[in-house]
């Protein structure tokens, strides 16, 4: 920590990741150095290729369920190291569930760094919402033991971790709900909502992501940043029009059954 009291030195699991390649290019942009971790189930490393001349970024390949080197420390612990995809968590969902066990070490490391804590979770952690749009204080409709919940109940025990750290006073956390996000950096297979401009590449219908025990990084890309609008998805279940008339897209297209099975969802990683 710097005297003015400002962190100086980030670390951001979940590197490799379409939104975790955009905070570190943040954090150097404001003149931090970032170390920068990912285990490859879902992060590609492409996507910080263009900072291998950046003596300020330091990227170390491993799970943050795993036990943690003692070399890693930090003045601020951003945790977005999760599969999120329905595709992608469903393939392994005991790994999906588990992240849980990778925020409890960055919480660990934040406490003995003395670092702040910034936690990556999700719209999901509302389920099948019956308010719209959802308040901070809205208590969620889930489903605790669906296909689905490997991710969700994985994200809302997350939560509660940090915020019994927080009432313990080890850890100055935060959690951040994180909505329809799309853009650059993002997988093409990815399964949610997004604008696929023509000439970017996209797998092919019956082609499936590799497992996040065999951490092989895809090559697919998308881009042009784009936000589905507020309560696309509950329009899109339902086959409803948008307010213009138009007709709500689906948010999942393709024939892949995990898709079907699940659903589209709203956060991205």
């Amino acid at each position: 920590m710097a005297r003015d009291g400002r962190p100086r030195r980030a670390l951001v699991a979940g590197a490799a990741g379409f939104i975790g390649s955009h905070l570190y290019d943040a954090l150097l942009s404001r003149g931090m150095t970032v170390v920068g971790v990912d285990n490859f189930c879902t992060g590609r490393p492409q996507n910080f290729a263009h900072l291998k001349q950046d003596l300020r970024f330091t990227f170390v390949q491993l799970d943050s369920i795993d036990p943690l080197p003692p070399s890693l420390r930090a003045d601020l612990i951003f945790n977005l190291a999760c599969a999120a995809s329905p595709p992608h968590c469903q393939l392994d969902p005991i790994h999906t569930m588990t992240n849980v066990l990778g925020t409890h070490n960055l919480l660990a490391l934040a406490s003995d760094c003395g670092a702040r804590f910034v936690l990556a979770s999700t719209s999901e952690v509302y389920g099948d919402p019956l308010v719209h749009p959802q308040a901070e204080g809205y208590w969620s409709n889930v489903n605790p033991i669906g296909p689905r919940s490997c991710y969700d109940e994985g994200k809302r025990a997350a939560e509660s971790l940090v915020f019994d750290y927080l009432r313990a006073g080890r850890v100055a956390g935060r959690v951040a709900r994180i909505f329809n996000t799309c853009g650059p950096r993002m997988r093409a297979d990815d399964g949610r909502a997004c604008r696929i401009p023509m000439g970017s590449s996209a797998p092919s219908s019956g082609s499936r992501p590799s497992s996040c025990r065999q951490r092989r990084p895809r090559s697919a890309e998308a881009g042009g940043l784009t936000a589905a609008p507020p309560g696309a998805r509950a329009r899109a279940r339902r086959g409803q029009r948008e307010p213009d008339g138009r007709q709500a897209a689906s948010l999942c297209p393709g024939p892949r059954p995990a898709r079907d099975a699940c659903g589209a969802r709203d956060d991205a990683r």
